[in-house]
């Protein structure tokens, strides 16, 4: 598919700073325009807050798999007494029946 000046619009589509001037695309003094260096130190703050909300993300997910191994654990342990006092119960009625 061919690409021609119908399909490409042009214009300045960024957000203007109240001022009124300064948008992104407006050239300005060669330095970016329209605070770029902000925009950048603010996406790079972002991404720093990010970071460490990944890693407390992380931190807690495992402390969350060390209770699951824990549970886990708890809950096998539970079940092989529950099945031992189901066998020496049927058992035990078992012996009853017959036994009389």
């Amino acid at each position: 598919m061919a690409i021609d000046d119908n399909n490409v619009t042009f214009g300045n589509f960024g957000r203007r700073d109240k001022s009124g001037g300064g948008g992104h695309n407006d050239g300005g003094n060669g330095s970016g325009g329209g605070g770029m260096e902000a925009r950048i130190a603010r996406l790079e703050s972002d991404v720093h807050h990010m970071g460490k909300s990944i890693d407390d993300i992380k931190a807690e997910m495992k402390d969350l798999r060390t209770d699951i191994k824990d549970h886990r654990k708890e809950t096998a342990s539970h079940f092989k007494w529950l099945f031992a006092t189901i066998i020496i119960g049927v058992g035990g009625i078992l012996l009853r029946l017959f036994a009389a």
